[in-house]
């Protein structure tokens, strides 16, 4: 019997455990970037600790889901809940002793919580299709995308004010709490019984269990396609996010580090929008529409885009801020739809996907869309010294088209999921 998300304890119990988690790590993200750049003066170690915090994600992985698959998903993210609590106190104690931290205690903190949450992340993404029905999927996605939206929109600006205030530790204090209070919601979770493995679980069964998760996406059109167009987009639009957007504000119109803030509360926006505009789409389109229309929709975008940024039309600007503007402008749009696209591929996913297999398939799905992050970042950022914007703009465009192609021919034949 179908029943509404806000009656379900389940749903409420596992957002609102994410929502706080959420909120204490971009807390203490936020709050390290600061540190690091306050410390050193120096952003490029602050672009190594990015860099060297994926490096468990790519490398555990593709693991962690055989792991999920089993044994007991709810104590698996309890305990890691706790653990990443335990973590953060453990660093906190060290702080205290030490007084401030070095390279290596910030590197070390970040390859230990990257390492648990490679393994936490396909956990808590096995809970809400267990926990409600099929038809209530994209509503509740669009939930989870919205409060993550808020976590990631809000606590930069809270924590801003606590780090200028009273400093690290504080945050560092919020986000080993918030851990801490996100496990014990986790505890009421209930969950239906998963049909674990009995056998022992040693290099061969492992193995085994890891290769099923694999040929499990080969032999899914519709998850082949979903993987296939995530890469397209990691790769072209999150450099374009990361590197291509910071640069041309930065750099291209030398705007102050306050106006930098704005214009990245600005384009945020579209965060909060999306989960809306997923929730209209799904009462119109299936998952897969949404994918097709949404992928043609932000490559015509990003091609527009790319006029803001020829030479021959720069004169006509009234000042700076103009292209700036249409830039904010651009990215709000691209942003909205990729989040609302980013819903619709998880619930086509969970839909999709069978029980028992969806850890060992969401992780080996994620760390194969997260290795083409680097990949792109490493691409464009090498392009962006050798053409002109507007032609890399053009190329990121064509990226997400590819995309878009290849998800549209690929899944065409595959049964379409419908709302």
């Amino acid at each position: 019997m179908k029943t509404s998300l806000f009656t379900n304890r389940n749903f409420i119990l596992t957002i609102l455990g994410r929502f706080i988690s959420r909120v204490g790590t971009y807390f203490q993200s936020f709050a390290l970037s600061l540190f690091v750049l306050n410390t050193t003066g120096d952003p490029k170690l602050f672009a190594s600790v990015l860099a060297v915090a994926i490096i468990p994600q790519l490398v555990f992985g593709p693991f962690a889901g055989v792991i999920i698959d089993r044994y007991d998903r709810k104590k698996i993210i309890v305990f890691l809940d706790l653990l990443s609590g335990l973590v953060m106190a453990s660093f906190i104690i060290l702080y205290v002793i030490k007084g401030t931290f070095s390279m290596l205690h910030i590197y070390a903190i970040e390859i230990l919580l990257n390492l648990i949450n490679a393994f936490f992340s396909p956990a808590i993404g096995t809970v809400i299709p267990n926990i409600i029905d099929r038809e209530s999927l994209p509503k509740a996605n669009s939930i989870n995308s919205f409060l993550d939206s808020i976590a990631n929109i809000a606590s930069p600006v809270l924590a801003g004010l606590i780090y200028g205030l009273i400093g690290l530790l504080p945050l560092m204090i919020i986000n080993s709490i918030s851990f801490i209070l996100s496990a014990i919601s986790e505890m009421f979770i209930e969950l239906p019984k998963s049909k674990t493995k009995k056998e022992k679980i040693n290099l061969k069964n492992f193995v085994k269990d890891l290769k099923e998760g694999i040929n499990y996406i080969f032999s899914k059109k519709d998850l082949l396609a979903l993987c296939i167009a995530a890469i397209f987009v990691n790769f072209g639009l999150s450099p374009f996010f990361s590197i291509v957007v910071p640069f041309i504000a930065k750099n291209k119109y030398s705007i102050t580090d306050s106006e930098y803030g704005t214009f990245m509360s600005i384009i945020a926006i579209g965060m909060i929008i999306g989960p809306l505009l997923a929730n209209f789409l799904f009462k119109k389109l299936n998952p897969r529409q949404i994918c097709v229309y949404g992928f043609s929709f932000v490559a015509v975008v990003i091609f527009a885009g790319a006029t803001i940024f020829i030479p021959s039309i720069q004169h006509i600007y009234s000042s700076k801020y103009t292209p700036l503007a249409l830039l904010a402008i651009e990215s709000i749009i691209v942003i909205c739809v990729v989040v609302a696209i980013n819903i619709s591929m998880s619930v086509n996913f969970q839909r999709t996907t069978s029980n028992e297999f969806l850890g060992r398939v969401g992780s080996v799905f994620s760390t194969i869309v997260t290795a083409s992050v680097p990949v792109g970042q490493i691409s464009i950022g090498f392009l962006l010294k050798s053409i002109a914007m507007s032609y890399l703009s053009i190329i990121i465009g064509i990226f997400l088209l590819i995309g878009a192609i290849i998800y549209y021919l690929l899944s065409k034949d595959a049964k379409s999921q419908t709302t």
